[in-house]
């Protein structure tokens, strides 16, 4: 099997954004870089840290170094994500969110 074609995304933070859009924009680079084989534009939506959690499917990945290690393999092959109707709920303070 060819490997995926990369699409180059810019990688370009946007200014300005209320928290849900920031959130919303998140989730779009998230979704884009996995979709366009572009990991820069993935990992610019990631915050790497060691409190980072992924749940895909039933199988929670706990931290960066193991959330990191399952984005080789999903690199590693072609995907589509479909993301619509996206609901933000945030805390009064904006910092915590779901």
């Amino acid at each position: 099997m060819a490997s995926p074609t990369t699409i180059t995304a810019p990688v370009t933070f946007l200014t300005g954004l209320s928290g849900r859009e920031a959130v919303t924009d998140a989730l779009d680079r998230c979704v884009l870089g996995m979709d366009s084989n572009n990991r820069p534009l993935f990992e610019s939506a990631c915050l790497k840290g060691e409190d980072m959690v992924v749940v895909a499917g039933s199988i929670p990945l706990n931290g960066w170094a193991a959330i990191n290690t399952m984005m080789d393999r999903v690199f590693a092959i072609v995907t589509t994500h479909t993301v619509s109707n996206i609901r933000v709920e945030l805390s009064r303070r904006g910092d915590c969110g779901r």
